[in-house]
């Protein structure tokens, strides 16, 4: 019989983090935009999606991100992992501040002021999208983007994991597991 071997990023873990952000997606609409009363096939289908496990597509995606996370933690030296993990996060973030940007500016209107300007794109397009401008409170859900808080918390998991698990590491050289060799007497 033939040995097959299959790659780490051969896997369903894309469709999974799709089908839980399409979760999170509907969950949103459904309430922001009152549609659990509406009777039709679209919305009777985001009602069941969003009730699948009801509140726990943002858990799904963390998990099966950090579960992604340490294979990359494996392989990179802090460079490379920091590098990867740029080019996974901020190009995409940079597309939905242009896109953001530009319908606020359609439908809502920027802020008069330089500082207030200057404020929104930094904090749009670096880690602190849960800050909102009171000039932004009354456009949508009374933020820019209310899925973006989860840039900042991934960027701080990233960071947590990459340390813990070369501490962990550490701990591990030469084959010897230091803390089960203390606690078997050694």
């Amino acid at each position: 019989m033939e040995n097959i071997k299959i790659a780490f990023k051969d896997n369903a873990f894309d469709l999974l983090r799709i089908l839980a952000a399409f979760q999170v997606m509907f969950g949103h609409m459904i309430e922001h935009l009152e549609l659990g009363s509406a009777a039709n096939g679209l919305v009777e289908f985001m009602v069941r999606v969003s009730q699948i496990i009801p509140g726990r597509g943002v858990i799904i995606f963390f998990a099966i991100s950090g579960y992604l996370a340490i294979p990359s933690i494996e392989n990179c030296s802090l460079w490379q992992y920091c590098k990867k993990k740029f080019a996974r996060i901020y190009p995409g973030l940079w597309f939905a501040f242009i896109i953001n940007t530009a319908i606020i500016s359609a439908l809502y209107g920027m802020p008069q002021g330089l500082r207030d300007n200057l404020i929104y794109v930094i904090t749009q397009t670096t880690f602190f999208q849960f800050y909102t401008g009171d000039w932004l409170r009354g456009y949508g859900a009374g933020t820019a983007n209310g899925s973006l808080w989860t840039i900042s918390v991934l960027i701080q998991f990233y960071i947590i994991a990459y340390v813990f698990y070369k501490k962990c590491y550490h701990w591990r050289l030469g084959g010897v597991d230091r803390l089960n060799y203390r606690y078997a007497g050694g």
